[in-house]
């Protein structure tokens, strides 16, 4: 992805020092595609509205790096972001133009999320590996977090069950 404030360019990656750590594709339309990079300090958010030839700035989610990008399978104009440190979950309802914190200093990362492809008022939000899984049923007004308990086990992402095509890795 290569972009630089509001401009457009062509291109995989929009600083040699970063990399693309996460990517999601409007179901509805292919062709809008978010990405994010990560870097030692800050991440930052690009969107595609031609299937990833050209990619333009969306900005930064308070300085954290985001993991992970789902775009509501029923609602395409809302997008989550994942982000670590103590970042945690960001919502856009206008595809990707302004962020709103709606899961916040909760103790961890979010490494993975998925969203219920039937209800998508649901989304399941990995917390820092091992450390527990948030769920919101509301379009994450609320969120309940349940706890692993045992720091044996390690979670290493999230399954959706859609009726229609079965059990998926996200």
């Amino acid at each position: 992805m290569a972009a630089s404030h509001g401009q457009d360019q062509t291109g995989m990656v929009p600083d040699p020092n970063k990399g693309v750590f996460a990517l999601a594709i409007n179901h509805q339309n292919p062709q809008i595609m978010y990405g994010a990079t990560a870097g030692s300090q800050s991440g930052a958010l690009y969107k595609s509205t031609d299937g990833g030839r050209y990619w333009s700035f969306g900005g930064v989610i308070y300085d954290w790096n985001t993991n992970v990008i789902i775009v509501d399978p029923i609602h395409p104009d809302i997008v989550y972001a994942g982000t670590d440190g103590f970042g945690g979950v960001f919502k856009s309802v206008d595809a990707g133009m302004s962020w709103d914190s709606v899961l916040w200093d909760f103790g961890g990362s979010i490494y993975d999320m998925t969203i219920d492809k039937i209800n998508s008022e649901r989304v399941y939000a990995l917390i820092t590996t091992g450390q527990g899984v948030a769920r919101t049923s509301d379009g994450g007004i609320n969120w309940t977090i349940s706890q692993i308990g045992d720091s044996s086990i390690t979670i290493q992402g999230l399954w959706s069950l859609s009726q229609e095509t079965g059990m998926k890795c996200l």
